[in-house]
């Protein structure tokens, strides 16, 4: 189109034009993608709402899955125990009709569709208002022609600039006419938004018809175990039981007994699962369990002899380290005969056992419980706790006990006690009906408004802490604790899908349908040191009437707080403390099994002559002392060649500098008996930590001989180290002489060349 013999001045004046012509247009096209596209790198090419739903999907189709199994696990609980008692009660006709109501209740609910259908497309960017620009560019063409361009020029140009905007328009049109030809939804939504959110409706009604479903499952089958109970002789518990809820419902108008996620017509039902209650006032009249702390407790008294149980929760290397801080804390103030329950994993099991064999404290004693065998009660909660499965062990443990416990105190791995724990063992005598003693929780954790949009587990109040706890195992057990708990967290979980802070929440879950569970123990007996803690403003005025400090932070010794230096030096004090001093005897209460265990009498030490030259030699000889296998994690197999190799050795604290080392030149397994006191231990504990050699090796296993006494066990210590190898083959040396590069690859090639595998 244009002329053959255009000047080139026009030339360029020509192509200029139609270059700026384009600019506005590329320009108004990429704004508009841009903001459509800018967001969407999801995958498939979401865009932000599209992700959103899809995530909604997703929720409410685990839900819809999670409602699914519960509710066929209450139908298979309900059908044998109607078949149970069918013979004796007749009640095959009524689940009969149970099933012949659930079945109609199915038809009649058609756009409940049970198949769960994915929603694939194809991903489409739309372009709403790409054609609205084009007026505005060629408004601004005509500024930019040439002043005096004769009128055939003009007319060329003016056709070149129509031919090329026809292609482009025609292109946008085709490619917005797809795009935009369905989008007519509300609110703006494209097809794949409101095919989501559909979907999202479909799977809501699918999830409230099988809560309605579970709800009518579970109050039958509460009230067939109620009518079992019944036969047995346990209506009275639940008559004073019932009426104590009716009391509550009636001197408490302001209660909210509707359920949000279940709603059932059974009263045995609510009474039972769902009637969020709170505490009635005349409950725990007499109690001292006001928010703000007393200087004053009453002290009840402990017979001198009786025996304290104590359970603690502890699992893996690290746990296994830092309760032998509480312990310190406890022996220190004790006056009485302790019993420990330990709910261990192998690795706690192995570490502590052989730690109290060797610390021979007179009046203790001690008992594992394998964890292994109790987490097939607890692995399918869903928890978001970093302590995983082993942060719900408090749950079973009226089961895992023996049935011979009445009463236990049950304590986290990090708390550090200021005072005598009879007085807490006291507290039980307070309580007259209660069966869970627990402090309020010194958060706005359960009140949910440490963050936008944070919904924490059902509390009553501000909820409970959990890292003490004051248990009454009899009437826990009477209580059908092991079914109630499951019952309400099946509940709770249909909405709260995971636990946040593992058993805490379950418990506190409990606590607000069941209040008289519950008696309220002074805020002394767990000042919490979390990251959101407000302690120094709900309990105490003065840091001296604390009876126990909770690190329940993540960050342990490094949380701010005010008071921090004077918990800080609290907690050193036990964690450098010479456990040695604490092998005291217990005047008066030889009699006692715990106390006959580590008696002064039975003490090899006490048959020796003090007025013996030799008394130290022959001292350091029967010595007994206190050994911590596995201080830091040791996490290594043997090759399966059969012939590995360990480097045992022994040290004290002024080689520990030989260590690195020592690692360089050696790198397969090594097993060392170190020779310390507590203090020492700390000072080897930050230097493993932060040196970048010792960090990174997991293969290394440290085995702390407590310091006891002037000389050096050279022989007890390679024995400890040589009992601790896992390998068939060691090489024994001392620290000070360091192998050569390559020997432990050396010395594997050696083994297997001589054949000293199969030997």
């Amino acid at each position: 189109m244009l002329p053959k013999k255009m000047r080139r001045r026009q030339m360029i004046q020509l192509w200029s034009l139609v270059l700026l012509c384009s600019i506005p247009m590329s320009l108004y096209i990429y704004t508009q993608l841009r903001d459509r596209t800018s967001h969407s790198k999801h995958f498939l090419g979401f865009t932000d709402r599209e992700a959103k739903l899809a995530e909604r999907v997703k929720e409410v189709e685990q839900q819809n899955q999670f409602l699914r199994r519960q509710l066929s696990i209450s139908r298979e609980k309900l059908v044998s125990i109607m078949a149970d008692t069918d013979g004796q009660n007749g009640n095959n006709k009524n689940a009969d009709k149970s099933d012949e109501t659930v079945n109609k209740q199915n038809q009649n609910n058609p756009q409940i569709n049970t198949n769960d259908n994915y929603i694939n497309t194809d991903y489409e960017i739309t372009i709403g208002e790409a054609i609205n620009g084009w007026d505005c560019v060629c408004i601004e063409m005509t500024s930019m022609l040439p002043k005096k361009m004769r009128r055939r020029q003009m007319i060329q140009l003016w056709s070149l600039v129509l031919l090329c905007s026809i292609p482009m328009s025609l292109y946008i049109y085709t490619q917005l006419r797809d795009r935009t030809s369905h989008s007519k939804h509300f609110l703006g939504f494209t097809d794949r938004e409101a095919k989501l959110a559909e979907r999202v409706k479909e799977v809501e009604q699918q999830n409230q018809f099988l809560r309605r479903q579970l709800s009518i499952s579970r109050e039958k089958l509460v009230s067939i175990m109620a009518d079992t109970d019944g036969q047995n002789g346990n209506n009275k518990n639940a008559d004073k039981s019932d009426e104590t809820v009716n009391k509550q419902n009636q001197n408490n108008p302001q209660i909210n007994t509707n359920d949000n996620y279940i709603n059932s017509n059974s009263n045995n039902y609510n009474n039972i699962i769902s009637n969020p209650l709170s505490v009635n006032s005349e409950t725990n009249s007499g109690q001292n369990n006001g928010t703000n702390c007393e200087n004053s407790v009453h002290k009840d008294f402990v017979p001198k002899c009786e025996i304290i149980e104590i359970v603690i929760v502890c699992a893996g290397y690290n746990s296994s380290r830092s309760v032998v801080t509480l312990i310190k804390s406890i022996l220190f103030y004790r006056k009485n005969p302790l019993h420990f329950h330990f709910i261990s994993d192998s690795i706690a099991h192995t570490i502590l056992q052989t730690l109290f064999k060797t610390w021979s404290v007179p009046g203790l004693a001690f008992s594992f419980y394998l964890a292994d065998n109790l987490q097939s009660d607890v692995s399918w909660v869903p928890n978001k706790h970093y302590s995983g499965v082993y942060g719900l062990m408090k749950l079973v443990l009226p089961k895992a006990l023996p049935q011979s416990l009445d009463k236990v105190i049950v304590l986290d791995t990090d708390v550090t006690f200021a005072t005598d724990i009879a007085e807490l063992w006291s507290l039980f005598s307070k309580m007259t009906k209660e069966s869970l003693a627990l402090v309020e929780n010194q958060s706005d954790w359960y009140l949910g408004k440490l963050w936008k949009n944070h919904r924490p587990w059902p509390a009553l109040g501000r909820g409970f802490n959990t890292g003490v706890i004051l248990f009454s195992l009899k009437r826990l057990r009477q209580f059908n604790w092991s079914v109630i708990w499951k019952m309400v967290a099946e509940k709770e979980l249909m909405s709260m899908l995971s636990t946040s802070l593992a058993d805490q929440d379950i418990f506190n879950a409990v606590i607000k349908q069941y209040p008289y569970l519950v008696y309220r123990l002074p805020c002394q007996w767990n000042v919490q040191l979390s990251d959101n803690t407000l302690s120094d403003a709900l309990c105490y005025t003065e840091v001296q009437d604390l009876k126990i400090i909770h690190w329940n932070s993540p960050k342990k010794l490094k949380v701010k707080n005010k008071h921090l230096e004077f918990f800080r030096n609290l907690y050193l004090t036990f964690l450098e403390y010479d456990g040695n001093l604490l092998r005291r005897e217990l005047i008066g209460c030889n009699n006692t099994k715990e106390n006959a265990m580590y008696s002064e009498s039975t003490n090899p030490i006490n048959l020796l002559d003090e007025d013996d030259p030799c008394y130290e030699f022959r001292r350091s000889r029967v010595t007994q002392h206190r050994t911590h296998l596995y201080y830091i994690e040791y996490d290594y197999e043997p090759s399966p060649e059969g012939n590995d190799v360990t480097l045992v050795a022994q040290l004290s604290m002024d080689r520990l500098q030989m260590v690195e080392a020592l690692c360089q030149h050696w790198e397969g397994p090594i097993s060392l008996a170190m020779y310390m006191s507590d203090s020492e231990v700390q000072q080897f504990l930050g230097y493993a930590q932060t040196s970048e050699i010792l960090r990174e090796r997991k293969n290394i296993g440290y085995h702390i001989v407590y310091r006891d006494g002037p000389f050096y066990p050279i022989n007890h210590l390679r024995n400890v180290a040589l009992q601790q190898v896992n390998t068939p083959f060691v090489f024994l040396t001392d620290v000070d002489f360091l192998p050569m590069f390559g020997l432990y690859e050396y010395l594997k090639r050696s083994v297997a060349a001589m054949g000293l595998e199969s030997s």
